[in-house]
């Protein structure tokens, strides 16, 4: 049986099946990440639809007994009446930085959007027509039917 020298150059056995280890350990580490990194980027278009709509809904609800009084192109404005009284107090929707805010008279804002690139509401007749990019790249478009809500001159 030939012998041969140890050659303190190359890789034993036991080093080469370490290192296939490593990379196989690797390789998988980096399957799951992307894997997760899927499900996260899921999970936030759905939270953004989840978003848009909760705003539709509070939109219509405070459309409901409400007169629009103005729309500017990332503002809007309703009289809604206070009950038992004569007086009407302002609802406001207005975009300050990446926020759709929602104001009640001088009481504070609740923020019903987060994260917004462009807003812009448009006024087409009778209807209010909302668009809305999110900083993901995600839009939305709602079109309001507004017949009861205008006041006539």
């Amino acid at each position: 049986m030939t012998s041969y020298p140890l050659d303190p150059k190359g890789f034993t056995l036991i080093e080469v099946v370490a290192a296939l280890f490593i990379f196989t350990l690797c390789l998988s580490l980096f399957s799951i990440a992307a894997k997760q990194l899927n499900a996260v980027q899921e999970t936030q278009v759905s939270d953004r639809q989840l978003e848009w709509h909760l705003f539709l809904n509070q939109f219509e609800f405070d459309l409901k007994e409400n007169q629009l009084k103005e729309v500017k192109s990332e503002k809007v404005t309703f009289n809604q009446p206070i009950p038992k009284t004569d007086q009407v107090e302002v609802v406001s929707y207005e975009r300050r930085l990446q926020k759709l805010l929602r104001k009640v008279g001088n009481e504070g804002y609740q923020p019903m959007l987060m994260e917004l690139r462009t807003l812009s509401f448009q006024l087409d007749q009778t209807f209010l027509i909302i668009k809305v990019e999110f900083l993901n790249g995600e839009t939305y478009q709602s079109q309001i039917n507004l017949s009861g809500h205008i006041k006539e001159n």
